[in-house]
């Protein structure tokens, strides 16, 4: 799996969108520096240190209510994508469309010793780390949303587990029949003298 890194800033009152591989981008246009970042690579994550901070420049190109919108609801369409944010974790970003679609993981919770802001390239390196640690384990995560959710995808995703329908309903009965009477439970509410 490939790393690449994004910073994004104010520069000469513009968005200055600079990627891992050299390339950048200098624009106002929210469609610009999005089809930027969506660009196509096989196998690749996207980081970026602070997603909150790296994001807002971006996400202010498209006006207070819609970054209200998308804050209080976690999903919101701006023509012509949709996008979905968790904070401090990923945004996403899908072109409906073309179904193209982009994410974006903050890789700063992954080390929390660390508070400098850093270049693209120092970014990189330790999204390449944090991938080599997780490969040493035995982890091939295709997102960096969380810890757990690496977790959930490579290991949990894998075991077969057995849920509430496997449990035979003669079991339940059982169960329910073992279970205490407590003064705390109440199975009927009202007065009985």
């Amino acid at each position: 799996m490939r790393i690449i890194a994004y910073t994004i800033e104010i520069s000469d009152k513009k968005v200055l969108l600079t990627e891992s591989t050299g390339e950048h981008i200098h624009s106002n246009d929210f469609e610009e520096l999005t089809n930027f970042l969506m660009e196509q690579y096989e196998e690749t994550i996207k980081i970026c240190w602070n997603l909150n901070e790296t994001i807002a420049p971006l996400l202010k190109l498209m006006g207070e209510r819609t970054c209200k919108r998308l804050h209080e609801n976690k999903r919101c369409y701006y023509a012509p994508y949709n996008l979905f944010y968790v904070p401090d974790k990923v945004l996403s970003v899908q072109h409906i469309p073309t179904k193209d679609k982009f994410n974006l993981y903050g890789i700063d919770q992954y080390y929390p010793e660390i508070e400098q802001r850093m270049g693209v390239e120092k970014i990189a390196q330790l999204g390449q780390y944090l991938l080599q640690e997780l490969h040493k384990m035995g982890l091939y995560p295709d997102k960096l949303t969380s810890p757990i959710t690496i977790y959930e995808q490579c290991i949990l995703s894998h075991i077969n587990m057995p849920t509430r329908d496997d449990m035979p309903k003669e079991a339940a009965k059982l169960a329910y029949l073992c279970s205490g009477k407590l003064w705390i439970e109440a199975y009927t509410l009202g007065f009985f003298p």
